[in-house]
């Protein structure tokens, strides 16, 4: 009996989670199903797709099982996307999980390494992650560098950088910041309880009070060393930016 097998995935934004996958994956999708699915063939009969379903969105769990995990896990990292989670199983197994930004889980499977491919495992090198902001691409900056164990977020704005556009109240833009900030987290594999440094940069000293219940959320448990600036910033309708410095967990 011929038989394919599908495995769905369901985003909230096709949009923002096709070039997510592609990273991912590793190429375009093999074909598009309609115009909020995309599908790619991973191997002979065996599929992953996904689609716009935002009220399913975040509830995936897939793993993938593939011969040279190492390599296929360097790739990823080339494209910008960095892991959540490693493991290693009792009997050996490995497993390197990535988080979507629905929350979606896509784990890569590899068989034990043996004691020579152990002893030759090199510490993670110094990667890029891009957030698709314009100003990244015009002024030749990266939203956050991941250097070993440290984790280097770029001043980062107001701005959706899907739609370039800014919100005028301060305390919108500071959501949306820490909104950005979070994305880049993610791709290096942490999150706000990770952040050991803060800095905010805002243009009007009066802004920064009605930014605190934003900044607290994010920040009111870790308690992160800070500073404040009041300074002039790229563009006139900036009111805020933030810059953070966090350090890696172990996986």
């Amino acid at each position: 009996m011929a038989l394919d097998l599908f495995a769905g995935i369901s985003v909230s934004d096709y949009a923002a989670a096709l070039p997510w996958y592609e990273r991912l994956l590793g190429s375009p999708p093999t074909f598009i199903a309609h115009e909020t699915e995309a599908v790619w063939e991973l191997a002979e009969h065996r599929y992953v797709y996904i689609e716009q379903q935002p009220e399913d969105a975040g509830h995936a769990q897939h793993t993938i099982f593939v011969d040279d995990l190492d390599a296929v896990v360097a790739g990823i990292t080339e494209r910008g996307l960095e892991p959540a989670k490693r493991e290693t199983y009792g009997n050996g197994v490995r497993k390197v999980t990535y988080h979507d930004p629905d929350g979606n889980e896509i784990g890569y499977g590899g068989a034990p390494l043996d004691q020579e491919d152990q002893a030759s495992q090199e510490p993670p090198k110094r990667r890029a992650i891009l957030s698709g902001s314009t100003f990244e691409e015009q002024i030749g900056y990266a939203r956050a560098v991941v250097d070993g164990d440290w984790v280097h977020v770029s001043g980062t704005t107001g701005y959706d950088y899907a739609t370039m556009t800014i919100s005028g109240d301060v305390a919108e833009q500071a959501e949306q910041c820490l909104s950005n900030i979070e994305f880049a987290l993610t791709e290096a594999g942490c999150t706000f309880a990770d952040v050991v440094r803060v800095r905010y940069l805002l243009t009007d000293r009066a802004d920064f009070e009605p930014c605190w219940p934003a900044l607290r959320r994010a920040f009111g448990e870790v308690r992160p060393a800070a500073t404040m600036l009041v300074c002039g910033l790229a563009e006139p309708e900036m009111k805020i930016e933030i810059e953070v410095y966090a350090r890696r967990p172990e996986v």
